[in-house]
């Protein structure tokens, strides 16, 4: 019964438009992660990127890979007022930049969020910097940021601003090859028939012409 009633709800909450809602639900606690991986294959998260310029828009479904998975780190972090700031429409938080300055800034308040071992492993991944865990006097780094910033004098701020600002603005269409860093809409395709949901994280709106 118990599982009549589970699939019932799930195809429930598909008609009602509700498919993402009841999965970030299921998805808080363990008894709900067991439910979902019994029912339905667990969701595929994507970042939507959102560039719009005055003469249309380009709106892709990025990838979660070692090309992209940076991004997903560092918005790991974000943890906004959802009252202030509403979640998107197309799914997940909203993230509105005007300007480069803006995307800087929120890149900073990120790695400061950031525990030594995220950091660390961050800074490995993106920069490929292999911090160490102790200085030259023994001592454990604990803060990472400051280390880089200080003790070697490496200014990772402007490698960092350009991948991001790379995978936002460079970004194409999907190939039907599959080895662009987007969703084609034969995934997508394939990704509803399987029953797979693809969640959305987070939606990047950026206007062209100011990046």
């Amino acid at each position: 019964m118990g599982e009549l009633c589970t699939e019932q709800l799930w195809h429930q909450s598909i008609a009602a438009g509700k498919a993402e809602e009841l999965v970030d639900m299921l998805m808080e606690c363990e008894e709900g992660k067991a439910a979902l991986k019994k029912a339905i294959p667990l969701p595929v998260d994507c970042i939507i990127i959102n560039r719009v310029n005055s003469e249309g828009s380009f709106t892709a479904k990025l990838r979660r890979n070692d090309q992209t998975e940076f991004l997903f780190k560092l918005l790991a972090q974000y943890n906004p007022n959802l009252e202030a700031q509403p979640r998107h429409p197309l799914g997940g938080f909203n993230i509105d930049w005007s300007c480069e300055d803006e995307m800087h800034d929120w890149i900073e308040e990120m790695v400061e969020a950031m525990s030594t071992f995220q950091a660390r492993c961050f800074f490995k991944q993106t920069i490929e910097y292999d911090i160490p865990k102790k200085d030259e006097d023994g001592e454990r780094i604990e803060d990472v940021k400051f280390w880089l910033e200080n003790e070697v004098e490496y200014d990772w701020h402007e490698e960092v601003d350009e991948k991001v600002r790379g995978i936002l603005m460079d970004t194409q269409y999907p190939t039907a090859d599959e080895k662009s860093l987007v969703y084609n809409a034969n995934e997508l395709s394939k990704f509803g028939e399987s029953g797979i949901v693809v969640r959305s994280l987070a939606v990047f709106t950026i206007v062209e012409e100011t990046f």
